[in-house]
């Protein structure tokens, strides 16, 4: 049960499933806006565009933070 646990936690905080969440709900909603276009009213796809970047923009944080700290431990272990 603790592996199970700790798999879904880790899925839940990685970045590459926050970006992958980001695009399918940005595609989808941006579909669903433009199909609708001409009625001008608010529905679903206008949510889903809302959660899609802010699914993006946690992704993208929690990648540039992973980088950052990459490029920090590569700095600090090269022996110069």
């Amino acid at each position: 049960m603790r592996y199970f646990k700790n798999t879904l936690n880790r899925l839940a905080d990685s970045w590459v499933v926050n970006l992958f969440i980001a695009a399918v709900c940005l595609v989808s909603g941006l579909n669903e806006i433009l199909m609708d276009l001409e009625d001008l009213t608010l529905h679903a796809g206008h949510g889903l565009v809302a959660v899609g970047v802010w699914q993006l923009i946690n992704g993208l944080s929690d990648a540039l933070e992973s980088l950052d700290y990459a490029s920090k431990v590569t700095k600090n272990s090269d022996p110069e």
